[in-house]
């Protein structure tokens, strides 16, 4: 009886070794760098081949496409208009073809920023040549 009870001691230290007991978790290590983490501003444009142009979708809630302007084939300036944190985010934009040029390519820069105002220039041209043409483009905004 007493080798039964012996053998059932070590088993259950065993098991607890093996699977080990819930303990103090330590200090924190120190916090990385914030990076981007929120969608800040998004949207959907058509672009037509006369303006205006359509803006398909858009948000968040709270936040507007106020201006798409036509500034040359395939280049345009968007304005957004909604509350934005201080810190610059980072822009990302991809070229829809949904109407115009099927291999299609777009690129964007932010030219400014504001708490209340993003504004944004985006170039779209065609991948095999390399000449600006007009198509849709979609657009996100993030941020901290």
């Amino acid at each position: 009886m007493f080798a039964k009870l012996l053998r059932l001691v070590i088993l259950a230290i065993c098991v607890i070794a093996l699977v080990g007991c819930e303990g103090d978790p330590g200090p924190a290590g120190p916090a990385g760098d914030p990076g981007p983490n929120m969608i800040l501003a998004y949207g959907d444009i058509d672009i037509n081949e006369t303006p205006p142009h359509t803006v398909v979708t858009y948000g968040p809630e709270g936040v507007t496409i106020s201006e798409i302007e036509h500034i040359a084939l395939g280049a345009y300036k968007v304005t957004v208009d909604g509350t934005f944190p201080t810190d610059q985010g980072t822009l990302f934009v991809t070229a829809s073809s949904g109407v115009g040029v099927t291999n299609a390519a777009v690129c964007g820069s932010l030219e400014s920023w504001s708490q209340t105002q993003i504004v944004f220039s985006v170039r779209v041209y065609v991948i095999t040549t390399g000449d600006y043409d007009w198509d849709d483009f979609s657009f996100i905004i993030i941020g901290q």
